[in-house]
């Protein structure tokens, strides 16, 4: 696949990427509100990624990547709210 950002469904796919990793960081910070909200939003934003990635010709191995990636984002965003937790309960 040649990445380039004329081809519409590799730019869809992007924006669609930027908004997993948004949804992420709502789901790690947000509430509990907010939470029961995203999750199931994440999950079908990654389904759309998958859909959007075959369509702009972009092999498997890149989607793995993706979701990989995505992954990555959310257990450091994780890691990231636990230390912030764990610095504010040494206040105390």
């Amino acid at each position: 696949m040649i990445i380039s950002f004329s081809n519409t469904p590799f730019v869809l796919a992007c924006v669609c990427g930027i908004f997993i990793l948004a949804a992420h960081c709502v789901q790690v910070f947000g509430g509990r509100d907010i939470t029961r909200f995203t999750t199931p939003v994440s999950a079908l934003l990654h389904v759309a990624l998958a859909v959007l990635l075959f369509f702009a010709g972009a092999e498997f191995d890149l989607l793995v990547a993706c979701i990989l990636f995505s992954v990555l984002v959310y257990s450091l965003v994780g890691y990231i709210s636990y230390i912030k937790d764990k610095k504010g309960d040494d206040g105390k």
